[in-house]
């Protein structure tokens, strides 16, 4: 189970970083400013991550399911305000932590963090595609379908027992 975890959790982690980089393209700049704000937010929010306790793992996976929409929500009210993106990227550091928490929470779970990580990365790349490819299908809507996702990996991680569990 905490093979498929890791990949689902990477497929929805890469989904997210996609939809918050398009919002940004679309309702804020589409120049380099909003990657490099997608991009910044997002490590600096997965290395914060790392450094929270193991059980601060559903604290961030809240914040992963609140931040995006707050971001999106606040795009549809303030389109095109450059001068947002120091906030917006506050918003995408916060979406980011869950990231960083994972690797730390779930560490305890896998024989080797290379393990971890291959499953992880694995998912996170059919990821990319995957939401690239339904943003190009069905717009911008996905962004807000997207961190829905995340009640499937609550589900999976609250039923999960021993190392790795959410609780």
């Amino acid at each position: 189970m905490a093979p498929l975890y890791a990949f689902l959790v990477g497929f929805w982690l890469a989904g997210l970083q996609v939809s918050l980089f398009m919002a940004l393209q679309v309702r804020c700049t589409a120049a380099f400013p909003s990657f490099l704000a997608t991009t910044a937010g997002w490590l600096v929010g997965s290395l914060a991550g790392l450094w929270l306790p193991r059980r601060g793992a559903p604290l961030a996976l809240s914040l992963a399911c609140l931040a995006p929409y707050l971001l999106l929500g606040w795009l549809e009210r303030a389109s095109f305000r450059p001068d947002l993106l120091p906030f917006f990227t506050l918003l995408v550091a916060l979406t980011g932590l869950y990231a960083g928490s994972f690797f730390r929470s779930q560490l305890p779970a896998f024989s080797s963090p290379g393990l971890l990580f291959f499953w992880e990365n694995n998912g996170f790349l059919l990821g990319l595609g995957a939401s690239s490819l339904a943003i190009l299908l069905w717009g911008i809507r996905v962004a807000w379908l997207w961190p829905v996702g995340a009640i499937l990996l609550i589900a999976l991680g609250l039923t999960r027992k021993g190392p790795g569990s959410l609780l």
